[in-house]
């Protein structure tokens, strides 16, 4: 699918499920080959900001940025 300003809502929940599942998806393999033994850490420290009323900190792994590639390649794939 062609990026319009159309379907700008759709690409970008698209991007935002792909980061979720891939962030999550790397957050298993951490702890799975924790698990057998193998300690790996990739993410981030927390990047944020706290107003003390309302606070978002986020972090990223490289789960989360293969996710996001991956949601670009499956809007152009989707027709």
């Amino acid at each position: 699918m062609k990026l319009i300003k159309k379907n700008y809502p759709a690409f970008f929940w698209i991007i935002l499920l792909c980061v979720f599942a891939g962030t999550m998806c790397w957050e298993l393999l951490e702890r799975l080959l924790l698990f057998t033994g193998i300690e790996m850490d990739f993410t981030t420290s927390p990047v944020g900001f706290d107003i003390y009323v309302i606070s978002l900190f986020i972090r990223i792994n490289p789960g989360s940025i293969g996710g996001g590639v991956a949601g670009i390649f499956l809007f152009r794939w989707i027709r």
